[in-house]
């Protein structure tokens, strides 16, 4: 895995551009310490290796990202990267993923521009399938599609459903 450092920095933290959820709002400013972001999300192989299964859909190769897990699922493959590597991996707080996924605070609609089709996958141009890790613009020249993220939460277990893994240290 690949990590990239996030320096630190604060923003408006919220629904910036009205008709989000009740729970986005207010908008507040919130300060965030330099942390570790992964480049990408985790990948299948990466998941495997790690924890001996692959529970994604779209089994296209190793090189695309795993999905289709649990706030549980993530943290039992966090626990188990850190046993093997001897390091702290874990989800990135709430605070820290708006933050890099608004390219360091940027009033930006889509993670790294104003427009999907640029930097993220999604029903519109996705072809109903993952896609390789890496081939979508960079946001704020550092991390990869923050947009195509089902943010699994910081310890928070009320994100319900299934999605894709990014994990931060410090």
């Amino acid at each position: 895995m690949k990590f990239v450092w996030v320096a630190g920095g604060c923003f408006q933290m919220g629904d910036t551009f009205g008709g989000g959820e009740s729970s986005e709002k207010p908008v507040h400013e919130v300060c965030v310490d330099g942390f570790y972001m992964a480049k990408y999300e985790v990948i299948q192989g990466e998941y495997q290796k790690i924890t001996g299964n692959n529970p994604s859909n779209y089994k296209d190769g190793d090189q695309y990202p795993v999905e289709q897990l649990t706030w549980e699922d993530a943290q039992a493959f966090i626990e188990k990267l850190n046993r093997s590597s001897g390091k702290q991996f874990r989800l990135p707080t709430e605070a820290e993923w708006e933050y890099a996924a608004r390219s360091g605070g940027k009033k930006e609609q889509y993670a790294g521009s104003d427009s999907p089709d640029a930097v993220a996958w999604y029903d519109s141009n996705s072809s109903n399938s993952t896609h390789r890790v890496g081939t979508k613009a960079a946001i704020f020249c550092w991390t990869y599609p923050f947009s195509s993220l089902f943010f699994l939460g910081g310890g928070q277990k009320n994100y319900g459903g299934k999605g894709l893994l990014h994990l931060s240290h410090r």
